[in-house]
């Protein structure tokens, strides 16, 4: 509550795996996107990844958002997966 990223990174974390409370996806995205807000990576990787699957956020350009701004920053990993995402839609 008081703003600190890490801390809302795993406090999300716990929302979504049930630890210590009841699992809760709204509260889930809420924290992870304060987290990710606040330039925490791990945060703005793991929405990346959440809306990249189909089963659970299914939404590409979220996915294609947090991903970019991991590449922008200079992330392999994120540069890597602009890219497959980029060449995705052109064909």
């Amino acid at each position: 509550d008081k703003g600190n990223s890490e801390a809302q990174y795993h406090l999300a974390l716990c929302y979504d795996q049930g630890y210590g409370v009841e699992k809760n996806s709204e509260l889930f995205l809420k924290y992870m996107k304060l987290s990710a807000e606040k330039d925490f990576f791990d945060a703005q990787y793991n929405l990346a990844q959440y809306f990249q699957d189909e089963k659970k956020g299914n939404n590409p350009e979220l996915a294609f958002h947090y991903y970019k701004i991991l590449a922008d920053k200079g992330r392999s990993e994120a540069q890597y997966l602009v890219g497959l995402f980029y060449n995705k839609g052109k064909g």
